[in-house]
């Protein structure tokens, strides 16, 4: 019986270290926000914001010289929503850039790539009667190891038009903190029941 409790507690504490860190998440994480804007002049809110939960924004994308909040950013655990709290279309190259995208609970994950990508609201803008772009689309967001960037060149946003999608990331195979407390608890577990059983005798 001793013996099936141990190779059980053995296999689950070798799992747990590692099948790598918990879930990652960004909230409570510093993030930067950067836009090129030539033609229209976007800008972020704020450079840098502090990732919380309950949909609170970080960032705001003003445009018109400051005047205008053209798009929303809100960034959760691990997922993006960009909304249009106003209709308007862009002119020329734009781009967004969420930097500094480091995980809390494993600070050497990095991004890989985007899911669950949805669009409504968002369409191409025709000027002179030629349609430039096809709206916005998954191909129009590129990732870096932990940054990601939104070109949103030449696209109609209609009022309350969003795209959301999620963060797809590599986790690292190092194990946290505390799961190395509960694997040394573990071991120190299975010595002192040993050792009890080894005295019984």
């Amino acid at each position: 019986m001793f013996k099936r409790i141990a190779l059980g507690l053995s296999v689950a504490l070798f799992t747990t270290l590692f099948a790598g860190g918990a879930m990652a998440s960004l909230l409570g994480q510093t993030v930067t926000c950067s836009t090129a804007s030539p033609f229209n002049g976007n800008t972020c809110s704020s450079p840098m914001a502090t990732v919380v939960a309950g949909g609170t924004l970080e960032f705001v994308i003003q445009g018109f010289g400051g005047t205008a909040d053209l798009l929303e950013i809100d960034i959760s655990g691990d997922s993006v929503l960009i909304r249009a709290p106003l209709a308007f279309r862009t002119a020329g190259a734009n781009t967004v850039t969420l930097g500094d995208l480091f995980w809390s609970n494993d600070p050497n994950a990095t991004i890989t790539g985007i899911a669950n990508f949805l669009v409504s609201g968002v369409g191409p803008d025709p000027r002179g009667g030629i349609v430039f772009l096809d709206g916005l689309s998954q191909s129009d967001i590129t990732t870096a190891a932990n940054a990601i960037t939104i070109d949103y060149a030449f696209t109609r946003w209609d009022e309350g038009g969003f795209v959301s999608f999620d963060l797809v990331t590599t986790y690292s195979a190092l194990p946290e903190p505390a799961t190395l407390a509960l694997f040394g608890l573990g071991l120190a577990g299975l010595g002192l029941a040993a050792r009890r059983r080894r005295l019984g005798k």
